[in-house]
């Protein structure tokens, strides 16, 4: 990626940063309630940027929370006092945002994410779709963090929460940067050191957070592989799952076990063919829609969070095809539906790759779900 190209989507990411600052500060809790409204245009008098150009990591020390964070070398820090944040921007082409307000334990992390995703995950808001949530433990402060996805860029929350202190860490990079980028955030959370007043005697004593017993029910267990020529590729499966085949024998699906937390949730592949000769471009678009309406007639609340054309590889197969991320209604239950469709190279079939789970547990299994969806292969011949 170009200089150039880097500034521009920084630039974009820092009014997100903005954006999101905004949120804090104009909820009705006690978290970042120091002011009640941002004045936008006069915030020049009121920013101080520092940058790092040295060849020495310089440590920054917050004027009244106290706690220091580490400035990558040729990254700028910006301070905004009026609003109670820090900026951070690197030439790399990422930003970090910190902003820290005092403390609300009657406001659990969770609900505090689900406030920011009501105002900012959606479609026509900065973020289209939820990556992942799981519990964290940043510097001996009990935190979670969540990653989302939006206009090319992703962006990942840190909410961690002291004694006095609640922090609000949000990451921003270009997607197709991200993995790469990561790296740079994860060092400058390993090298975040809040006040020492922060700590409770409960962390102090237990820096090595036990992992939760019941993550290991969606585990990577060791994998079968799923190989069929009459449909026209394999695929690799958890070694504990089930897999069975539609009537008319254009479906092939996996699931956990009856009895355990991944009984409901289904990766499947489903071939289809247009009633009329469709062109290979227009196949997946065909596919796309009939699957939108088979949801629209059979479930309730359908509703899109992500839609997208996508460039696919299968092995040694490039594709071009579509990507659809929706919520729906079903007996009752609310569940999340991630779909690829692709044209099958050389033939007017499209294949349906899905990934379904109930909404409370649609992250869980993501890794699974992901772990498959690579290991899928088109096979050169059947159909």
């Amino acid at each position: 990626m170009s200089f150039k190209l880097a500034a521009q989507i920084l630039k974009k990411t820092c009014l997100q940063i903005l954006a999101l600052s905004i949120f804090f500060l104009t909820q009705s809790t006690q978290v970042f309630s120091q002011t009640n409204q941002v004045q936008v245009k006069n915030q020049s008098t009121d920013i101080k940027k520092r940058s790092n150009s040295s060849k020495k990591i310089r440590i920054y020390v917050h004027p009244t929370r106290k706690f220091k964070i580490a400035v990558p070398i040729g990254a700028e820090l910006i301070e905004r006092t009026k609003i109670n944040q820090i900026s951070i921007r690197s030439r790399e082409g990422y930003a970090i945002n910190i902003q820290a307000g005092d403390a609300n334990s009657t406001l659990p992390l969770k609900q505090m994410i689900s406030k920011l995703e009501r105002k900012y995950l959606g479609i026509g808001k900065p973020w289209t779709h939820k990556i992942s949530e799981s519990p964290a433990t940043i510097a001996d402060l009990n935190a979670i963090k969540a990653r989302y996805d939006g206009a090319g860029t992703r962006a990942e929350v840190v909410i961690a929460r002291g004694r006095i202190t609640d922090l609000v860490i949000i990451f921003f990079a270009p997607i197709e940067l991200f993995e790469k980028l990561e790296r740079e955030f994860k060092w400058f959370l390993s090298n975040f050191r809040p006040y020492a007043n922060e700590i409770s005697m409960v962390n102090k004593k237990s820096k090595v957070i036990p992992t939760h017993k019941k993550e290991s029910s969606h585990k990577i267990s060791p994998l079968k592989h799923f190989v069929s020529n009459e449909h026209g590729y394999s695929i690799k499966y958890p070694e504990n799952w089930i897999m069975s085949k539609s009537a008319d024998n254009t479906i092939a699906s996996f699931n956990g076990r009856k009895e355990t937390l991944a009984s409901k949730v289904v990766v499947s592949i489903q071939n289809v063919r247009p009633p009329h000769t469709q062109s290979l471009s227009k196949v997946a678009e065909w596919a796309l829609v009939e699957m939108k309406n088979s949801l629209k007639r059979d479930a309730k609340d359908f509703k899109v969070i992500r839609e997208n054309s996508i460039t696919f590889l299968l092995g040694k197969h490039k594709v071009s095809g579509k990507e659809i991320v929706a919520t729906y209604s079903y007996s009752g239950n609310q569940y999340k539906r991630w779909s690829i469709l692709i044209p099958r190279p050389g033939d007017t079939i499209a294949h349906i790759w899905s990934y379904t789970a109930p909404d409370t547990t649609f992250f869980k299994f993501q890794k699974i779900a992901d772990s498959m969806l690579k290991s899928w292969l088109i096979e050169p011949s059947g159909g």
